[in-house]
């Protein structure tokens, strides 16, 4: 009847005396409840009304603990679900307010439970007060952030944040503008508060991973008012309550927010970056996403009622900001496209090889390549072609100015040249006229017979006073003119009679001059004057001196000499015993196919052997015709005679190498012995003759 009494139940049976009297006002404890329930579901065999209330009041009390216990658990509890890594859904605020109104409907003892529910609500909702003043901050910190930002970008200066390096029409030289120098500087202490705000979250996410809840969340009062700092402290102290609040998801919201700036911030301050193609999808993705987030759909926020215009307040603080760095990164995705155009346009003249390009025209891409990342292919492609379009003209209009003459394959190259790079400019124009003038002239001198002296002294005159006025000279064609005037031949009188010319040097003899008549001169395959005779000669004789000056000017020039020997050497012995293998196979093969065609037996001398002849000259099938058995046999022998001859002969030359080999010792020998002379004759035709260090020593040099 007490326990009954106790936990507020009606009870129609009143005790004799007033012992159950005692202890009536204290609270009931849920092990008490849970003894009584049980006690009468296993004694009393009738439901009775009180024990039908007990043990629903039972059931009620144990739902509101385990409601309790999953919004505050206990300490130890808690401790638990952090060690395992747990991070349970969050409650909202009117749970625990009904839990606490609830608690006065339930007569058992809740205390414990009941004051960290208390204690629960009154830290939230302080928290929730301390995050008003701290949102009203981060407005206030937003609207600073949007005048600083506003102080460093701005529409014009994202635009020319690309322009940081343009290039002087003048001189061609890189240079840095002044103006793009000091945005950088200024947009250092963003750069600084945007990498701490990174760091700030990396330790934000490492620090709550499996936080389920506190009685205490971590303070909102931060030194630095700036807006990392501040959004930061809101998310973290955010994430160690029980229990779920608009100003969380104000926080979570925040989060998505200052992660878009930081994005925005990296574009920005790099903005050559964006020309680049695998980065075109994240500016593109980063519009959208701030398109997204600036149409409030992302985070559904419930009212706050101690501030209603806090979320309107706050979203349209950050969406200002958002909506300027968006028409940045607008301007950005404009100047891109235009960037993409520039590329098109650049890549199809470059590569253009139906139409030669205007010099002035790559220059003026070179120029515009300036404003765009110096890394791009296309970019690169037009600075290399224009710099060495610039450099082909400052040395063609070099020969222009100063009248320099260059020879006809000095201007084949340097024309080539620039038909390589598919320029045209003036001094083009210039090179090739006096080119093809030049080429003109040369076929006026062919056909003008001066070689054959069919030319008047008159006509050769004017050939080669037209010549001194070329740019791009013919000197051997003037050559030639020169010595029609003055003669042919070693007499050096002018062409006459019969006259035979020389296929090494050209020059024309007359023929009783060199010895040499009509009819000798058909017979001559070819013919080699007396000078181009002792030229080769000379040239013979000088590669054998140098060679052997080579040998003794050093002791590797001495042992690659006689490496060359001795491989000269093995190849010769080499291909003799190869040449000797051969034969003998030849020759086993020969005696083989003889045996097979006369009989078994065969002597040493295959030669002197003479097969038995059949009796009769009548054809017979087993042994074939006669005539061609005996044709086939001569044509073995014959074989065989010619490889054993083969064979005697490359052993003699076998033993002729050997000889030579002894002999090439003994003549390392007697070298060995005078080397020191030997190097230093060596060296002294070196100095003295061959490369003489003077031009005095080089006239001495010379043969009187």
């Amino acid at each position: 009847f007490s326990l009954v009494k106790r936990c507020g139940i009606e009870c129609s049976y009143s005790p004799n005396n007033g012992a159950d009297e005692i202890g009536a006002d204290k609270a009931v404890k849920i092990a008490e409840l849970e003894e009584a329930v049980s006690s009468a579901e296993s004694d009393i065999s009738v439901d009775l009304e009180e024990a039908i209330e007990m043990k629903d009041l039972l059931k009620k009390t144990q739902l509101w603990m385990e409601k309790s216990s999953a919004i505050v658990p206990k300490r130890s509890a808690r401790k638990k679900k952090r060690g395992n890594g747990v991070n349970e859904e969050k409650h909202k605020m009117m749970e625990i307010s009904n839990l606490i109104e609830e608690a006065a409907t339930i007569p058992l003892d809740i205390a414990d439970e009941l004051e960290r529910l208390k204690i629960e609500h009154s830290v939230t909702f302080s928290w929730r007060l301390q995050a008003h003043r701290t949102i009203r901050d981060i407005i206030a910190a937003f609207e600073d952030f949007r005048k600083e930002k506003s102080s460093i970008y701005s529409c014009s200066e994202v635009k020319a944040a690309t322009q940081a390096v343009t290039i002087s029409a003048n001189d061609g030289k890189e240079r840095v503008d002044p103006k793009l120098d000091t945005k950088a500087v200024a947009s250092s202490s963003l750069r600084e508060q945007f990498e701490r705000r990174t760091s700030r979250s990396d330790s934000i996410s490492t620090d709550i991973t499996g936080t389920s809840g506190s009685a205490t969340p971590i303070t909102l009062e931060v030194a630095d008012k700036n807006l990392f700092s501040l959004v930061s402290a809101l998310i973290r102290s955010s994430k160690s309550l029980n229990a779920a609040t608009p100003e969380e998801k104000i926080a979570d919201e925040l989060n998505e927010v200052i992660s878009w700036f930081s994005k925005s911030f990296k574009i920005m301050d790099t903005s050559s970056e964006v020309f680049d193609r695998k980065n075109f999808s994240k500016l593109d993705k980063l519009i959208e996403s701030g398109r997204k987030l600036l149409k409030f759909k992302s985070f559904v926020i419930d009212d706050i009622p101690e501030d209603p215009d806090l979320v309107n307040d706050l979203r349209e603080s950050w969406a200002a900001v958002m909506g300027d760095d968006i028409e940045r990164l607008c301007d950005l995705q404009i100047q891109r496209g235009k960037f993409l155009e520039w590329c098109e346009k650049a890549d199809e003249i470059v590569s253009s090889s139906d139409k030669k390009i205007p010099i002035e025209t790559l220059k003026e891409l070179a120029v515009q390549s300036a404003a765009y990342p110096p890394s791009s292919e296309v970019v690169l492609r037009v600075k290399k072609r224009a710099e060495e379009a610039t450099a082909w003209a400052a040395a063609a209009e070099e020969i222009i100015k100063t009248g320099k003459r260059i020879s006809m394959e000095e201007a084949k190259e340097i024309t080539d040249k620039a038909d390589k790079l598919n320029i045209t400019c003036q001094e083009y124009k210039t090179l090739r006229n006096a080119l093809r003038t030049t080429r003109g002239w040369i076929i006026r001198v062919k056909k003008c017979g001066a070689a054959n002296g069919q030319t008047h002294v008159t006509g050769v005159t004017e050939l080669i006073n037209e010549h001194s006025n070329f740019i791009v000279t013919a000197m051997e064609e003037v050559s030639k003119l020169k010595q029609a005037m003055c003669g042919y031949c070693i007499c050096r009188l002018p062409y006459e009679g019969f006259m035979i010319g020389c296929d090494g040097c050209g020059e024309w003899y007359h023929g009783p001059c060199v010895g040499v008549n009509e009819e000798q001169a058909e017979k001559f395959d070819k013919y080699v004057c007396v000078r181009c005779y002792t030229l080769r000669v000379y040239k013979e004789n000088t590669a054998a001196v140098a060679g052997i000056v080579r040998k003794w000017s050093s002791a590797k020039g001495l042992s690659k000499a006689r490496s060359m020997d001795s491989q000269r050497y093995g190849r010769k012995v080499r291909q003799a015993e190869r040449d000797i293998s051969k034969s003998k196979s030849d020759l086993e093969k020969f005696e083989s196919e003889l045996r097979h065609l006369v009989g078994p037996k065969v002597p040493n001398n295959a030669t002197n052997f003479a097969p038995r002849l059949p009796q009769s000259s009548e054809k017979d099938d087993s042994t074939g015709n006669p005539e061609k058995t005996n044709k086939k046999e001569k044509d073995i022998r014959d074989k065989i005679e010619k490889a054993r001859t083969t064979i005697e002969n490359c052993e003699k030359r076998l033993e002729g190498y050997k000889v030579e080999l002894v002999e090439r010792k003994n003549l390392e020998a007697r070298e060995d012995a005078l080397t020191e002379n030997l190097r230093k004759w060596c060296s002294m035709v070196k100095r003295e003759v061959l490369s003489p260090m003077t031009k005095e020593d080089a006239e001495k040099s010379r043969p009187g």
